[in-house]
């Protein structure tokens, strides 16, 4: 592709060690270049307008203005292998480079045996990187894993960053994260959820932030380059509150184990994905090995990776707190199957191979065009895990899907549209099944979206959106439960929620429940509202119906499906949801979520069995009806699968070799009757609310599929169905 005097260069044969060997032997004529900012190894940046952009055999060059940037240029696949040279200014002709020969990068460099190796020369200066808000989905507290933020206080001021991946050396199990924010030892972690600490644990040794690059990659040139791993290790406090997995990208595929002898150039413009703890999903392609970004004392310290924005966007949006994220190549057995059931096998085979741990970011771009693009600079796991002497953990509470915590909520949502009596409402509820409770094979295959741009199907819409971090409801946590079998004090000694309802159903009103609550010292942001959200949400699908807004009646029947969903677990309708010590604490994630992922596939037959050709026939009338409804739903599961027999349960399956295969045989029918009795109390609530505000006589034509942008700006209002503490229904 280029020649010197007449002499054909065959640069396509050229790898890494070549590359890494011109630019160490050309390490102190770039280091003093006033204009160079940043070098990297890669391959050639090709501009969108060189004749060489779609034809490999087009000859012909450009003139010298005409500057190469990030945003105008990409990798093809015949770019060939070079050394990357980010400078602050692009000089505007061949005379500029005359007045001011300080700023020439040679076009090649040349090597004492006769090898050849060109530079391709990028206009990219470093610029501050974007604070930007913190704006993802908030993650389940009651299983946590790689993916999740861990914080840490230091000198008067808390600090940020991201879980890895769980890792092992043998005896003991860490969260692996960045040096800087597990801290020296014995320095504590934590997590926080709406201003509740969890304590993760204390950082322990083995710590590294450096390696000589000699030692990262034995045999290749480096002898004045330190590569950054900074990575530490956050001793785990208890075990059985954390999965393997990591949030948004699911069960771990096998380490892409690179080293001198397997990493090569075909790694450039990779496309990887990762989930960060403060940003959630991010996207990317490897734009160049070994960046360059700091020299000090005579020494050249380097980054592993230098991640650049996925095809189709300007940047990676990592925030500061993403330090400790893992990145990873996508492992795709079911690439280019069509049918709707081949997706969702292509669904269920994806794996993503962890390959690299975040340690910073950096931006470049150019001041005086305001072009800029940010970057994640990365290290290598497998040096990471080869200094720290630990081994990645990839099947302790495996199985959940890729956000996990979700499927029953959904589950209960799709099959309810399935029991409606009314042919107008079921034709309107399976119109928009998919937009309420996902489609069958998703739930088979337990894969759905996650992500701040993302629609979210809207029986899950108050976890993943209004519990959201920097958008939450300041009033939405009590909502999602109410604690029936605590016992009261003073007037109420004795009694629970339950026996008060049991006793006299005029109980159930505001006053009652607030007197009840106060005789327990129970705070407002902790008194449980679960039947009053449900009443609230049956009265404004009345309303809705009544005035003819359909898609308002489909966001809010969508949604009230989580509510009641939480009705319908034991746990949610117990003052025993964590248990009431520490062996006991780790009971609602282990039931709720981990066994009823893993027997997935199980409770899902066994609801299309139990329910094959059912509808509802009866249906109520009033808003309170709805309330008492709800609570005979809570006695129900209460009774059916009392929290102190499923907490037991758990205590004996955990000594067992498999916990969530001892729980399910222990208790699995009985959560399976619980599930199907929410579907059938939901599906009541919705048909009772469409007849009463006349829903019968609405012409078939307007039952139809609304759009996923209507139902997004439904429920992001704060002022949709607004969420209340107690007092103030």
């Amino acid at each position: 592709m280029a020649s010197d005097s007449g002499i054909h260069h065959d640069f396509n044969r050229l790898e890494i060690k070549d590359l890494l060997e011109a630019r160490e032997a050309y390490h102190l004529h770039l280091l003093h270049l006033p204009n160079v900012v940043a070098t990297a190894i890669g391959r050639y940046l090709i501009r969108r307008t060189d004749p060489d952009s779609e034809d490999p055999g087009a000859e012909g060059s450009q003139p010298i203005a005409n500057k190469r940037t990030l945003e105008n240029s990409v990798v093809m696949p015949w770019s060939r292998p070079c050394v990357l040279v980010f400078v602050k200014q692009w000089p505007d002709d061949m005379e500029a480079l005359k007045r001011e020969p300080e700023h020439f990068v040679p076009r090649r460099l040349y090597l004492p045996d006769d090898r050849v190796v060109p530079t391709c020369v990028v206009c990219a200066s470093t610029v501050p990187t974007r604070n930007i808000p913190i704006v993802h989905d908030d993650l389940n507290k009651d299983i946590l894993g790689g993916g999740y933020p861990i914080l840490s206080d230091v000198q008067g001021q808390k600090r940020v960053g991201s879980v890895g991946c769980l890792v092992t050396d043998g005896h003991s199990v860490f969260a692996l994260t960045n040096r800087h924010v597990a801290g020296p030892e014995g320095q504590e972690s934590y997590m926080e959820y709406g201003g509740e600490k969890y304590r993760v644990g204390e950082s322990v040794e083995p710590s590294v932030r450096t390696i000589g690059f000699e030692r990262a990659y034995p045999g290749w040139p480096g002898t004045r380059s330190q590569v950054n791993l900074d990575a530490g290790l956050v001793k785990v406090e208890r075990i059985d509150d954390w999965t393997a997995q990591v949030f948004g990208i699911g069960v771990l595929g096998e380490l892409q184990d690179f080293h001198a002898n397997t990493l090569t150039l075909d790694r450039i413009d990779q496309e990887v994905k990762a989930f960060g703890g403060v940003s959630g999903p991010l996207r990317g392609r490897v734009l160049g090995l070994f960046y360059r970004y700091r020299s000090r004392a005579g020494l050249e310290f380097v980054s592993d990776f230098l991640i650049g924005p996925a095809e189709g966007e300007t940047s990676v949006e990592t925030r500061h707190g993403d330090s400790g994220t893992l990145w990873f190549i996508e492992n795709d057995a079911g690439h280019g199957q069509e049918s709707e059931s081949e997706v969702s096998a292509s669904k269920k085979d994806k794996t993503y191979s962890p390959f690299s741990m975040q340690w910073g970011a950096t931006a470049l771009g150019n001041d005086a065009d305001q072009e800029r693009m940010q970057f994640a600079l990365t290290s290598n796991l497998s040096t990471i895990l080869r200094e720290l002497d630990v081994e990645i953990i990839r099947d302790w509470n495996a199985g959940l899907p890729e956000t996990w915590g979700k499927m029953g909520h959904y589950h209960i949502a799709a099959k309810a549209c399935d029991m409606v009596g009314d042919p107008k409402l079921f034709k309107l509820l399976q119109e928009n099944r998919q937009l309420i409770g996902l489609s069958d094979t998703d739930r088979r295959s337990k894969s759905f979206p996650v992500g701040s741009d993302t629609f979210i199907a809207l029986a899950d819409v108050p976890d993943l959106w209004w519990k959201r971090r920097g958008v939450a409801r300041a009033h939405e946590k009590p909502t999602h439960f109410a604690d029936m079998d605590e016992e009261g004090t003073d007037v109420f000694a004795g009694m629970t929620l339950l026996d008060l309802y049991d006793d006299d159903s005029a109980t159930l009103n505001t006053p009652t429940w607030i007197a009840f609550y106060e005789s327990l010292g129970v705070t407002p942001r902790n008194q449980g509202s679960l039947p009053f959200r449900i009443r609230q949400f049956y009265e404004q699908m009345v309303e809705f119906v009544r005035k003819r807004q359909l898609a308002h009646f489909v966001a809010a029947a969508g949604i009230l499906a989580h509510y009641v969903g939480d009705a319908a677990q034991s746990l949610h309708v117990s003052h025993l949801h964590h248990g009431v010590n520490e062996e006991e604490k780790g009971v609602h994630a282990q039931y709720e979520t981990s066994m009823l992922n893993k027997f997935n596939d199980e409770l899902m037959d066994a609801i299309d069995e139990e329910l094959d050709g059912y509808t509802i026939a009866n249906s109520f009338q009033g808003a309170q009806r709805a309330a008492e409804v709800s609570v005979e739903l809570m006695a129900f599961v209460h009774s059916h699968l009392p929290p102190r027999t499923i907490i037991d349960e758990y205590l004996a399956a955990k000594e067992t070799s498999n916990t969530n295969n001892a729980l399910w045989e222990a208790v699995g029918d009985r959560a399976t009757d619980c599930v199907i009795e929410g579907i059938m109390y939901l599906a009541e609530i919705w048909e009772s609310a469409w007849i009463e505000g006349g829903g019968p006589n609405i012409g078939m034509s307007h039952m139809k599929r609304q759009t996923k942008a209507s139902l997004r700006r439904l429920y992001k209002r704060k002022t949709f169905i607004e969420s209340k503490f107690l007092h103030e229904y």
